[in-house]
């Protein structure tokens, strides 16, 4: 009998395993699909190698790690509600003692970085983090709200702070100051994923992802996405190469795999053959490892999946 060869090219952890036994040519007889990887990446030419280990540089209880995407050489997270610097040898500066120990969102305005995190809301500048103060100037001006997401919105200069349920939109190019008669945007559940690309915002509640499209005017467009909803703060955003310039993205996990939204709604899934299990909450960061672009999830409290499920089989018993 000829050797089974394992020439793997794609994990699918949908389908049935019993699968993997059948050959399209028995002379032939080659294993393509994985139905469960561990610990072990596969590059564009199939190669299978095992995942490189990791070193601890810091040991303690931080969250709401951020490396500030036009210098790498600038990160911050958060320990027992004091906002830390990373220092390039790994030692750690205090910028400032928060009110809360909440996850830290944080997002760019013109080279300028904002962070929150629900109750504190700021510009983050080397070793200073100074809080907004906005409203005055007419009876309709008031401050902007801290929130559990933050985004800056490219197409109109306007910066965006979902507060639980509702999304709060700045004036433009007034990050500090809203409107209230036109700044409140009310979702239908507590907001887990806010970001921006060229014409509109992509928003994740508890209860369906969706695109928020703006019209050009003040007019805006709610387009629904998916009921399959990302597990809270499972997402990234940020720029990519496009054809002729570079475009807005936003990339999320739900049970449905791993999904990337564009301007104009178009949303792809570019994992349909892996299912993830919902949870709680989670991260999802991109990188390149020896010339592999990868996404990296991390789910809390994962429940489940849409794995592979055999058809039940129904038995009808009859007595004589």
């Amino acid at each position: 009998m000829a050797d089974v060869r394992l020439i793997p090219v794609k994990l699918n952890n949908r389908q049935d395993p019993l699968r993997l036994g059948g050959f399209e040519d028995a002379r032939n007889p080659v294993v393509t699909t994985l139905v469960t990887a561990q610990n072990v990446d596969i590059d564009d030419n199939s190669l299978v190698t095992r995942r490189s280990g990791r070193t601890r540089v810091y040991t303690g209880t931080p969250h709401s790690f951020w490396v500030y995407p036009q210098d790498k050489g600038v990160a911050y997270f958060v320990e027992g509600s004091q906002l830390k610097r990373l220092n390039a040898n790994y030692s750690t500066t205090t910028v400032a003692t928060l009110r809360s120990n909440r996850p830290l969102c944080y997002t760019e305005i013109n080279n300028e970085i904002v962070a929150s995190n629900g109750t504190d809301l700021g510009w983050l500048s080397g070793l200073a983090f100074t809080s907004f103060v906005g409203g005055g100037g007419d009876t309709f001006s008031t401050a902007m709200p801290a929130g559990q997401y933050i985004a800056f919105d490219y197409g109109d200069g306007a910066f965006l702070s979902a507060r639980e349920s509702v999304i709060y939109r700045s004036k433009p190019y007034n990050a500090e100051t809203r409107d209230i008669r036109y700044s409140e945007f009310p979702m239908d559940g507590y907001i887990r994923m806010l970001a921006c690309v060229e014409d509109g915002w992509w928003v994740a509640t508890d209860k369906h992802v969706s695109f928020v499209q703006r019209d050009g005017g003040d007019g805006f467009t709610f387009v629904h996405i998916s009921d399959n909803v990302p597990p809270d703060g499972a997402f990234e955003a940020g720029w990519e190469d496009g054809e002729d310039t570079q475009r807005r993205y936003v990339t999320w996990v739900s049970a449905d795999g791993f999904c990337v939204g564009h301007a104009g709604g178009k949303y792809e899934n570019i994992s349909p053959d892996t299912a993830l299990p919902t949870g709680s909450s989670g991260k999802l960061i991109s990188r390149t490892h020896n010339g592999i672009s990868q996404y990296i999830a991390v789910i809390h409290n994962p429940e489940g999946s849409d794995k592979f499920t055999a058809p039940s089989l129904n038995v009808n018993t009859i007595s004589v």
